[in-house]
């Protein structure tokens, strides 16, 4: 399947092609670029501030989690549209701090502020029908001919950061909870000895 933003041509899976959204285990996760300029000390600090920040990797961990719930609720164009804004790939299988850019979003909302910022699109994509070796039909039967179906989808970034605060929110309550009981945790490790 293809989709189209403007005169950019993407290639998303709907669901109903032969080729997997999920190419994770076909590439492997590439690290955010390091900074090509020489930084001071103090450059370094703020940089690694930046990357570690618990409230970056919450909301990194929501716009991970918001790409899972699209593909599962089969809107994976959404969160194809994420990925190409963020220039990130294969965002939900990326383990680990720091996936954006951090001199780019060097602030926890930034990353919401900026896509916040992008006007309405809509996307069009194109998605193979029945046909020659899909949807049980026969790979070798040359009078089955390719058909592809094209459709429109609207991209409103606005309703998607919107729903991304309210996966944060929530995970910022089950963060909370976990930070707990990692406490509790480090104080019997601590007793114990």
């Amino acid at each position: 399947a293809t989709a189209q933003y403007g005169v950019e041509e993407q290639t998303i899976d709907d669901g109903s092609s032969d080729t997997s959204f999920d190419t994770a285990q076909q590439q492997q996760q590439q690290p955010p670029p390091a900074p090509k300029t020489k930084m001071t000390h103090s450059q370094i600090i703020a940089y690694n501030n930046s990357r570690l920040c618990p409230k970056s990797f919450l909301t990194q961990s929501s716009i991970q989690s918001f790409i899972y719930l699209l593909e599962e609720c089969r809107d994976p164009h959404s969160g194809k549209w994420i990925q190409d804004f963020l220039h990130v790939q294969n965002l939900g299988n990326f383990h680990g701090t720091g996936a954006f850019n951090v001199q780019t979003y060097p602030t926890w909302d930034s990353v919401l502020i900026d896509i916040l910022r992008q006007p309405n699109q809509k996307m069009i994509v194109s998605a193979k029908r029945r046909g020659r070796g899909h949807g049980g039909w026969s790979k070798n039967n040359p009078y089955l001919q390719e058909r592809w179906v094209e459709f429109k989808i609207d991209i409103r970034p606005a309703s998607l950061v919107q729903r991304l605060l309210s996966v944060r929110a929530q995970l910022a309550v089950e963060f909370e909870r976990d930070l707990e009981i990692v406490g509790m945790v480090d104080g019997m490790i601590i007793e114990s000895y």
